[in-house]
Parts: C-alpha cells; sequence; structure tokens
C-alpha cells in the first residue's frame, strides 16, 4: 500500500476514535475513555512530536549551510529567495482560502447543543469581567441576564472547582507580551543575540527563523571568503543528519509495529527503508 493511504488511514482512524471517545463520554456521562486516551495514547503523540523538534533544527540548520555551499554563484541565492518567498505566499493564500471556506461551509459553531453554547457563552463572559485589557466584540451579556442567573451560578461554582490549566495562562502571557511590542516586532525578532538561545531556549523551545537566518549569513560569509574546507564539513554533517533521522524513523517505526496491532498498516513501508 502506497505512504499516503496509510497516512489518510491512519488520520481517519484517529478521527474515528477520537470522535467515539467524546461520544461515549456523553451519553454516559464518564471519563474513562478520555482518561485512558490522555494516560496511554497522548505519550505517544507527545514522543513523535518531541522526535520531530530533535530533528528539525539541526536539519534544517546544516541543509541550508550545505544548500548554500552548493551554488557555484552567490547571486544565485537571490532568486531562490525570491521563489521561494513567492511559493510560501502563495501556499500561505491558499491555506487561508480554503481554511475560511471550510468554516463557512461546515460552520463548526453550529453544532453545539443550546446548554452548551449557553454555557460557553457565560464562560466568555466571566473570562472578559476577569480581563479587563481583552475587547469586546458585542453588547450581548447573560451574566445580567435574569432568566441565566441559575446558569451563571453552576458555571462559576464548576469553574471554580476547575484546576487553572498552567499552559493556557502561559499561552495567555505570552499573547499579552506579543500585543505590547511595535510594528515591527517580528522583523527584530529575525536576527538572534545567541545562535544557542535561538535553537534552544529555556523551555526547549526553538526559533526558527533565526536559526534560518543564521544559516544563511554563516554560509555567505563563508563563500565570501572562499573557506572551502569548512563548507566540505557542513556537507559532512548535513548527510550525518540525514542518516540520524532516517535511522529515528526506522526505530519508531519498528516500535509501533511491535507494540500497537493497529500499526501494522505503516510497519512494512517502514522497515522497507
Amino acid at each position: 500500500m502506497a505512504l499516503h493511504w496509510q497516512v489518510i488511514i491512519a488520520l481517519v482512524l484517529g478521527v474515528i476514535y477520537a470522535v467515539s471517545v467524546v461520544y461515549y463520554a456523553d451519553v454516559n456521562d464518564t471519563k474513562a475513555g478520555v482518561q485512558f486516551t490522555a494516560d496511554y495514547i497522548a505519550p505517544f503523540g507527545v514522543i513523535f512530536v518531541r522526535v520531530l523538534k530533535l530533528i528539525a533544527v539541526p536539519m534544517v540548520l546544516f541543509s541550508i549551510i550545505a544548500g548554500i555551499g552548493s551554488l557555484k554563484n552567490i547571486k544565485q541565492l537571490g532568486r531562490v529567495g525570491i521563489k521561494t518567498l513567492l511559493i510560501y505566499v502563495g501556499t500561505t493564500m491558499s491555506a487561508i482560502l480554503i481554511g475560511l471556506l471550510l468554516v463557512n461551509l461546515i460552520k463548526p459553531g453550529t453544532f453545539p447543543s443550546e446548554d452548551s453554547r449557553i454555557e460557553k457563552r457565560i464562560e466568555y463572559e466571566l473570562w472578559l469581567s476577569e480581563t479587563p485589557a481583552a475587547p469586546r466584540l458585542d453588547d450581548v451579556s447573560f451574566l445580567t441576564d435574569p432568566q441565566y442567573s441559575n446558569k451563571v451560578i453552576q458555571v462559576r461554582d464548576r469553574l471554580a472547582m476547575t484546576p487553572i490549566d498552567p499552559e493556557a495562562l502561559d499561552k495567555l502571557e505570552k499573547a499579552a507580551k506579543e500585543k505590547s511590542k511595535g510594528p515591527l516586532a517580528k522583523l527584530v525578532d529575525i536576527f538572534p543575540q545567541n545562535i544557542f538561545y535561538s535553537i534552544s531556549d529555556e523551555e526547549g523551545s526553538s526559533n526558527m527563523l533565526q536559526v534560518i537566518f543564521f544559516a544563511i549569513k554563516y554560509q555567505t560569509d563563508i563563500i565570501g571568503n572562499k573557506f572551502h574546507q569548512i563548507i566540505r564539513i557542513w556537507f559532512i554533517a548535513e548527510q550525518l543528519i540525514d542518516l540520524i533521522c532516517i535511522q529515528f524513523l526506522i526505530l519508531f517505526c519498528r516500535l509501533s509495529s511491535t507494540n500497537n496491532p493497529l500499526n501494522s498498516l505503516i510497519s512494512p513501508q517502514c522497515l522497507a527503508i
């Protein structure tokens, strides 16, 4: 079976499983399936994403440096950059248009029940009351409407018993910081102060734009000074990273094929690498 069909089948199985778990939890008023998914299935997704992040930064860094080093004329970099920018803008616009089209066709906000929509609206208004800096998008107020007074009390009690998600708070703080920056902040963020911090900060995340800028600047300086021996070293490093990526893929597929019968759909393709 072709690899793209294996990926599509895996995506469909994942969607069916997720919808089934959520539906079962709503019908039977139990969180057993959701908890099982969080405890025993989600960790494999986290591991996979971490392995991708582990490979992504060195692969991008070495590939760009080696790619620029293979150019016979540094002026070719400008033409390649313009083509890359045009492709990026085109794919981004296509993704936006497809997203807007699907949202207007499917209208996902209309599927929840009326009670669920009322609860979410009350939660939103409670959040607005606790966040003065957030803009209000309309004049509707369920908090002051007498017919929703009991529902407001229920939602307040439920939120008081629900622990605050630290990841959500962290995202809100980051969003507030980004909002307070100037209009050219994104341009400033492209230029790194420390390449090692760009590769991995204290939270373990990477700033890929800064890594790409460093790779382009570093290699153009090397080509300008004709340090051909250093260019060869980066070619060797790129081949080494490619080898490591392949070995990671083989290892992950072999482990998944031995531990989960559903993953037998992808194991033959992986073992054939």
